[in-house]
């Protein structure tokens, strides 16, 4: 087991990723080795996207057809979670990499040309009857494998929309993620938090989870309104806390209260 290193970020702005340990950032190597690695995925995806169409109106023909088409589904699904993950997790990283983050805008337009492409695929699965498919994968259990997905396709059929239709929404798929990407920026990488100033106490930077490591303050005399104060008898003075034997009823919360009421005896 390798020494331990003990990394603590202290407040304020992030720290340069190349002062944290290596034992405490991910290791992409498994999804790709380098960019130059990256890159050539990548372009390998573009092809295999433009080949898709290939399949387009043979999905009805037979079942090694379709079996043809899901498993060049399943090619393009791991090659794209490769392309993406190894970018979208580098500019997770640093949010401040602009450069980062336009490959991860790449692979995002290209997932929604992807989209585009195959647009087609299940109002085109969806219009082969249930029961050809299901004779076909009868007899071929490489096709039998794709049973759950296929199934799933046609009880949720009446979601899906006609070629046309389901074309129409892949051009919004783009579009889809700009909020949220929009928000992280500005929160993460853009906005300039202010400092808080405060007497006898060091300056407090407004950053998000700051006020997780600042003392909290003693919630026990918080009451609802028209609920009479509770006198604690340990201590003989009105702490809010609940009275031994006093109902739980009376002030809510009654069991957090009994818990803090070492602290206020001990106080006194």
């Amino acid at each position: 087991m390798p020494p331990l290193e003990p990394f603590r970020p202290g407040p304020g702005d992030p720290p340069d990723r190349r002062a944290v340990p290596d034992r405490y950032r991910w290791d992409l190597s498994p999804v790709c080795a380098s960019w130059d690695e990256w890159s050539s995925r990548y372009r390998e995806l573009e092809v295999l996207i433009e080949d898709f169409r290939a399949f387009q109106g043979s999905l009805g023909d037979s079942g090694g057809q379709l079996l043809a088409a899901l498993r060049a589904m399943d090619r393009l699904g791991a090659l794209s979670y490769r392309v993406w993950y190894y970018a979208a997790l580098q500019y997770d990283e640093d949010l401040r990499d602009n450069t980062l983050n336009g490959r991860r805008q790449q692979v995002q337009i290209l997932f929604a040309r992807q989209q585009q492409v195959s647009a087609w695929f299940n109002p085109e699965l969806l219009a082969v009857p249930l029961r050809t498919i299901q004779a076909w994968m009868a007899a071929d259990p490489e096709l039998a494998i794709y049973r759950f997905f296929v199934e799933s396709l046609f009880h949720e059929q009446e979601h899906v929309l006609d070629e046309p239709g389901e074309r129409l929404l892949s051009y919004a798929g783009r579009f889809n993620g700009v909020p949220a990407d929009t928000y992280s920026a500005l929160t993460t990488a853009d906005k300039k938090f202010p400092t808080i100033l405060r007497t006898g106490h060091p300056d407090l930077r407004a950053i998000p989870g700051a006020a997780r490591d600042q003392p909290q303050p003693v919630r026990s005399r918080r009451r609802l309104p028209g609920v009479p104060p509770v006198v604690c008898r340990q201590s003989e003075h009105d702490c809010g806390d609940v009275q031994r034997g006093a109902p739980a009823r009376l002030v809510p919360g009654a069991g957090a209260r009994l818990r803090q009421h070492a602290r206020c005896r001990s106080a006194r």
